[in-house]
């Protein structure tokens, strides 16, 4: 129940102000009554506003045209993530996987740039120094050609490139694939890359 006022005329005294009542959630509109206590048509000041439902607080902030709002992921334990660092290396084979050469010392490389959460196998990659100094020299070709993935995007929705060694171990050939936390590797095509890509963004 709120309360306003209404204007008597012809009441107790001409034109005074008295309060009235209205059981809605609406601001109320003042209403004048004239002579022989029947209310007139209502005027409303302004435009009425609702109180804010449960759901619309509970509603992530978004603006159009921009990514959703991650939750802010778990802090990992050093088990976890030397367990991570493990995994990577044995998915990579201990070797760059840019170059797929000496490039340097071997660094398990965050794809995307480090913070609490996202030491994570689908998280790193192996890269000599060389390649790392490029992707770093370089960050939006490294996003575009799946060498490092955006602060706000998933790692593990976020194609990388990698070499794909065949059967017998001696002949390699590039392409794009999706980590997951496990150390598994799903190949996919350049078009299926691009299109997550976009979408994600």
């Amino acid at each position: 129940m709120i309360c306003t006022t209404a204007l008597l005329d012809g009441g107790p005294s001409d034109g005074e102000r008295v309060h009235i009542a209205a059981a809605t959630e609406l601001h109320a509109p003042e209403v004048i009554v004239p002579h022989g206590g029947a209310a007139a048509p209502v005027r409303r000041r302004g435009r009425p506003h609702r109180r804010p439902l449960a759901a619309d607080r509970r509603r992530p902030l978004q603006l159009e045209g921009t990514p959703v709002i991650r939750p802010k992921p778990r802090k990992l334990t050093a088990a976890e993530e030397k367990q991570a660092y493990a995994i990577a290396t044995g998915r990579d084979d201990e070797t760059c996987q840019k170059c797929l050469r000496d490039c340097g010392p071997i660094a398990r490389d965050h794809r995307q740039n480090r913070q609490p959460g996202n030491t994570v196998a689908s998280n790193l990659c192996l890269l000599g120094l060389g390649c790392h100094i490029w992707k770093t020299e370089h960050p939006a070709d490294a996003i575009a050609e799946g060498w490092a993935v955006p602060r706000w995007a998933d790692p593990a929705r976020w194609p990388a490139r990698r070499w794909f060694r065949s059967v017998n171990g001696v002949t390699s050939r590039e392409g794009w694939a999706l980590y997951d936390d496990a150390g598994g590797i799903t190949e996919i095509t350049e078009r299926q890359a691009h299109d997550l890509m976009e979408g994600a963004s």
